[in-house]
């Protein structure tokens, strides 16, 4: 993995207050080619807004580390959310590889009707680093609101937005397309209020 990557931050030219970051070569090539055949295996997830299929992958917590110190990174040259350092990181290794698989509109905020409940944690940042090569695949694009053309990744990088970002990947065409992708949550600023 190679440190000391910069960031580079692009606002929206849409909505200048709304910034994506991407650090070029976050992960080796190699780096993430092991990944990739230490998955054990794949399994569909199927809901009323996506198709997809996420990784059985065992250690999948040793990677985090690296994508919360470039979190960090991001929001301190960018959105400046107070107390991240009282987060916690999930992760999960996702593959379009079946032509009409996607994930359509939505926002990573929240992603259990508990959290809602409780309001005491929510996700803060979102991290995507890509596992394969825009040639590998057609459609399947990740677009993200407020960016007029869709984001495209090479082999290894890293892309970090809010999770109040509504993105979504269009329908997969061919070939394949696989991300790790990673949420920082963090205590809520009202963790005292009540959810009716």
């Amino acid at each position: 993995m190679n440190k000391g990557m910069p960031i580079v931050v692009i606002p929206s030219k849409l909505d200048p207050c709304n910034s994506i970051g991407i650090v070029r070569g976050f992960w080796s090539v190699d780096f993430v080619d092991r990944l990739l055949n230490s998955v054990i295996s794949w399994r569909p997830i199927v809901s009323k807004n996506s198709k997809r299929e996420v990784a059985n992958l065992s250690n999948q917590h040793k990677y985090n580390s690296r994508i919360v110190g470039a979190i960090k990174g991001f929001n301190k040259a960018s959105y400046r959310i107070p107390d991240l350092n009282n987060n916690t990181i999930t992760s999960a290794m996702y593959r379009y590889s079946v032509p009409g698989q996607e994930y359509q509109w939505h926002e990573d905020l929240i992603y259990n009707l508990q959290m809602l409940k409780n309001w005491e944690r929510i996700r803060r940042y979102s991290a995507v680093v890509m596992l394969n090569d825009p040639d590998d695949y057609v459609g399947a694009d990740l677009q993200i609101e407020g960016f007029k053309n869709p984001i495209k990744l090479q082999k290894g990088d890293l892309l970090i937005y809010t999770a109040l970002h509504a993105h979504r990947i269009t329908p997969l065409i061919s070939g394949t397309r696989a991300v790790y992708c990673a949420w920082l949550e963090s205590r809520h600023y009202a963790h005292t209020l009540e959810v009716q």
